[in-house]
């Protein structure tokens, strides 16, 4: 399984491991298939297990049981898999950990992706509407420092490495400031 933060996927629910390929022949919706051709079927276990097909695209499918590999550009699939969706040259083919859902030990985190101030207008929106109304909200926010913006701890004028030096909110920082100020 891939170390570090997991991505979810709700609406599919399987492990995932690192290794894939992709396929090298059109699957038809409708047919069985044996042998599924890939581009490289050398990183996949001589095993069986567990494929999904496409995973976290539209057109994705599985678990599809695996029988193993036939070769170093074809896998051996359960004939009796109908597959349900038409996929082009290229889709990809995951190892599947085993067929049952992701069952996370709280351990892994998932990661969150976000720009650099959405965040904390999201903390910002939240907490205002859960506060009374009539009661005015200040919000005092506290980066932990310059380390990582390209001059970090070095001077804000002259002689600088970087123009980066703080941390910056929204879009509009000074009227931002100028707005928290004026109340």
């Amino acid at each position: 399984v891939n170390s570090g933060p997991y991505i979810l996927t709700p609406n599919q629910g399987v492990a995932i491991t690192s290794i894939q390929s992709t396929i090298t022949s059109a699957l038809n919706k409708g047919q069985q298939y044996n042998i599924l051709p890939v581009a490289d079927a050398s990183v996949f276990p001589d095993s069986e297990g567990w494929l999904w097909i496409g995973y976290g695209e539209e057109n994705g499918f599985g678990p599809i049981k695996y029988l193993g590999r036939n070769n170093n550009t074809s896998l051996l699939m359960d004939f009796s898999y109908r597959i349900p969706k038409t996929n082009p040259i290229g889709t990809s083919v995951t190892l599947l950990v085993d067929s049952s859902p992701f069952n996370s030990d709280g351990n892994p985190h998932p990661a969150y992706v976000t720009g650099s101030s959405v965040g904390r207008v999201a903390a910002q929106n939240q907490i205002e509407s859960m506060v009374a109304a009539g009661i005015n909200t200040n919000f005092y926010i506290k980066y932990p420092g310059d380390k990582g913006l390209g001059n970090a701890g070095l001077p804000t004028t002259g002689n600088k490495t970087s123009d980066k030096i703080r941390v910056w909110a929204g879009d509009d920082v000074d009227a931002e400031v100028a707005e928290a100020e004026g109340e």
